[in-house]
């Protein structure tokens, strides 16, 4: 069985319909947190520790949100604890 290298040419939605089928399920969409160390070392940066405690747990309204959105850097090891 030979195998091709990816195509990284085309948007990304467009990679995963076309090379990823049936390895997902539901709808499609890109993340609004970029991957890497640049943007890992940004959001780190960015973040406003101040009022983390009281509203951590704030979803709405958007500017009320209190996460840190360092999870997923955290998780991948790109910051560490």
């Amino acid at each position: 069985m030979s195998h091709q290298p990816l195509n990284l040419d085309a948007h990304p939605l467009e990679i995963i319909e076309r090379d990823f089928q049936g390895l997902y399920s539901g709808n499609l969409g890109l993340s609004s947190i970029k991957g890497g160390q640049t943007a890992a070392n940004s959001a780190l940066n960015n973040l406003d520790i101040t009022r983390y405690a009281d509203d951590r747990s704030e979803v709405l309204p958007r500017e009320k949100r209190g996460a840190t959105v360092l999870s997923p850097y955290i998780r991948h090891n790109i910051l560490t604890l």
